[in-house]
């Protein structure tokens, strides 16, 4: 969408703040799934190190080589345990740093009025044409289209806060409060 449209349709706005809040709307699902996978990556290795710290039982041919080699097969478990909880490690700093957006994004979105929500998800979450979404709405394209953009608006300064929309601030100074 060139620039001057949507300057338009978003009158008074910083563009960054309304850009970067259909960002987020286009990527809640991809970052979604990479939390979900990240939760399941951590708990794959979770059960690796548990099931790798279960004893064994030394077979018969391994008695015979001495103790240096079940040194060595435990110097490899430990190794393994280290590599494995480093890897626990960063995919659960990857997780704090997804979890507390996504958060956001969501709070931000189930903020909104329902008929609102109800087009953002649509449209945004679910990817339906303005068509398909005003028939799942039971409301008209225009309407969709209109309510949208409310939406978006409403959703930069959740995101972003009073600076997404500047003049909003305007006089509020001058409230005798």
């Amino acid at each position: 969408m060139n620039e001057a449209r949507k300057k338009g349709r978003f009158p008074g706005y910083d563009m960054e703040a309304i850009d970067n809040t259909y960002k987020c709307l286009r990527g809640l699902h991809h970052w979604q799934r990479r939390a979900a996978l990240l939760r399941a990556d951590i708990e794959d290795l979770q059960g690796r190190i548990r099931a790798d710290a279960v004893p064994r039982v030394s077979d018969m041919a391994s008695q015979g080589r001495g103790s240096s080699f079940l040194a060595s097969q435990e110097e490899r478990a430990a190794e393994r345990r280290e590599q494995w909880e480093a890897e626990i490690q960063e995919k659960q700093d990857a997780l704090c740093r997804i979890e507390p957006k996504i958060g956001r994004i969501t709070r931000a979105i189930e903020s909104l009025p329902d008929n609102e929500r109800k087009i953002i998800e649509g449209k945004y979450l679910d990817g339906l044409t303005w068509q398909g979404l005003a028939m799942k709405t039971n409301y008209s394209a225009g309407y969709c289209r209109i309510h949208a953009d409310k939406a978006v608006g409403t959703l930069a300064i959740a995101l972003y806060g009073p600076s997404a929309f500047p003049s909003l601030m305007n006089g509020l100074e001058d409230l005798p409060i």
